[in-house]
């Protein structure tokens, strides 16, 4: 495959790699970034959350994220409720939006 520039040492190698990393949060419905994660290429001592914000068709029109330093949380908070708390604001503000209602976290975007 395209091979990528290195952003970071857990920074996706490859076009490929970088597309199965986004499918697999696509599927999931958000994301985490945790730099003591072997996979992760976020500045180390930090952790980020991010879901999808959708528009009135049900796509993808924004995101939400929070950040925080690493070792504010444990990995069973940020995992659980700081998670839970980033995806209710992004279905809050899809909601706003006129988005379809949400199924569970794991709802499919829209394919063109």
């Amino acid at each position: 495959g395209v091979k990528l520039v290195a952003a970071g040492p857990n920074a996706p190698a490859t076009l490929d790699e970088l597309a199965t990393r986004i499918e697999a949060e696509r599927r999931r419905g958000y994301g985490i970034a945790d730099s003591a994660s072997a996979s992760s290429q976020f500045p180390r001592g930090m952790v980020a959350i991010s879901a999808p914000v959708r528009g009135a068709e049900g796509r993808v029109v924004a995101g939400i994220n929070a950040t925080t330093v690493s070792g504010a949380f444990s990995a069973a908070e940020i995992r659980g409720r700081l998670k839970d708390r980033v995806i209710a604001a992004a279905r809050e503000i899809s909601r706003l939006l006129g988005a379809p209602p949400a199924s569970p976290v794991t709802r499919n975007s829209p394919r063109r």
